[in-house]
């Protein structure tokens, strides 16, 4: 059987290279530090936008700059494209790595985050200065569409026949009509509450156990009421066939992923060592990510995470979720200096051939957790 042919590099591959990372490298002088930071600038421009940048802003507010929560909470009234113009791209270059301090762009970053900070703290202000909207709940919204819709067809179709003197062959379509009008969950509960409600005011009426009820349908004979009572009869019957019907066909709503800063707010980890010169990624870069490299300082353990996940990693907690336990390994390094810098610079397939090849300590499955000793080398 014929192998299958590899797809080649994508062409964003073969002229842009992957996402930078630049943790590790020493640049020697602030010309190096322009050329890296031009090309990881011309990276973060062609993959993001004015929406994705706006939460590595917040984030970068919110663990660099310590803004509190009430600040955090002014910027994000901040429009997406202002929070991102000038930041968005220049932070995600910053958390790959780039010494921007060394070129006064961080400062810049900070200035401009401070007044839109400002812009946030005014839009609360004036937020705050509104009066109070009028609120109205979803069970009133409910009632409101049920008497303006099929309270009105049955009042149109029935009541309005019954106060003509008419009784004979009179249909209701209430499963066809509570289809058509949308109404699903309360709202038919709504109706055939209202529904039984009739019937048991009719019935008191036919069986003479309520003396209003009699009074108030002394002009209607008996065979009519009974006609009334098997159309209302039938009605219910009808909402209660849409209503299995519903609950039959009703489909799990899928759980949607929390946004990334939220993923890693609980996560622990080690910022950087300074005896093995090493400095850990922003975590926010984890989730949808397909491989993750960490070293632990402490047990001088490699990790490296691969999930075959369509939505890439997810984090929980101080944990890694959706990897894969056959694909993703650690172990102990022996001279971790000769390794992890081969972990930081080379392309996977590399990694495998210089390091992981190489390993002669046992390789075992990782379990997933992070800790105060994990430093998060690179991410792809």
């Amino acid at each position: 059987m014929a192998k299958a042919k590899r797809r080649g590099p994508s062409l964003e591959d073969k002229y842009l290279g992957g996402e930078p990372n630049y943790h590790g490298v020493e640049f020697k002088d602030e010309t190096e530090i322009r050329r890296a930071f031009h090309k990881a600038s011309n990276y973060f421009n062609y993959f993001n936008n004015a929406k994705s940048n706006a939460p590595v802003v917040i984030q970068y507010a919110e663990k660099v700059l310590g803004y509190s929560k009430n600040d955090i909470a002014a910027l994000k009234r901040v429009e997406n494209w202002k929070l991102n113009q000038g930041n968005g791209n220049n932070i995600r270059c910053y958390n790959a790595g780039i010494p921007l301090d060394r070129l006064g762009v961080l400062d810049n970053i900070n200035e401009r985050i401070a007044d839109l900070l400002k812009i946030g703290k005014k839009i609360l202000k004036e937020i705050k200065a509104q009066p109070p909207k009028v609120v109205i709940s979803p069970a009133q919204r409910m009632q409101k569409k049920v008497a303006t819709t099929i309270m009105g067809d049955f009042d149109e179709i029935v009541v309005d026949k019954w106060m003509d003197g008419e009784f004979k062959d009179i249909k209701f379509p209430a499963y066809g009509l509570l289809t058509s009008h949308g109404i699903k969950g309360s709202g038919i509960n709504m109706f055939r509450d209202r529904m039984t409600f009739e019937l048991e005011l009719v019935q008191d009426a036919y069986n003479k156990t309520c003396e209003q009820a009699v009074e108030a349908y002394s002009h209607i004979s008996k065979g009519n009421k009974k006609k009334m009572i098997t159309l209302l009869e039938k009605i219910i019957d009808d909402i209660d066939r849409l209503k299995l019907n519903n609950k039959s066909s009703r489909v799990p709503r899928a759980k949607k992923p929390k946004a990334s800063d939220q993923q890693v707010s609980k996560l622990q980890y080690k910022e950087d060592d300074v005896e093995n010169k090493l400095t850990s990624i922003n975590p926010i870069l984890i989730p949808g990510k397909e491989r993750l490299f960490v070293y632990n300082t402490k047990t001088r353990k490699l990790t490296e995470y691969f999930t075959t996940s369509t939505k890439g990693f997810e984090v929980g907690g101080t944990s890694i979720k959706n990897f894969c336990d056959k694909s993703s390994k650690t172990a102990k390094l022996r001279k971790p200096e000769d390794m992890l810098p081969h972990v930081l610079t080379l392309a996977p397939t590399k990694i495998k051939k210089q390091v992981w090849d190489n390993i002669t300590t046992k390789i075992t499955a990782p379990n997933g957790r992070i800790n105060k000793d994990c430093i998060l080398l690179r991410v792809l």
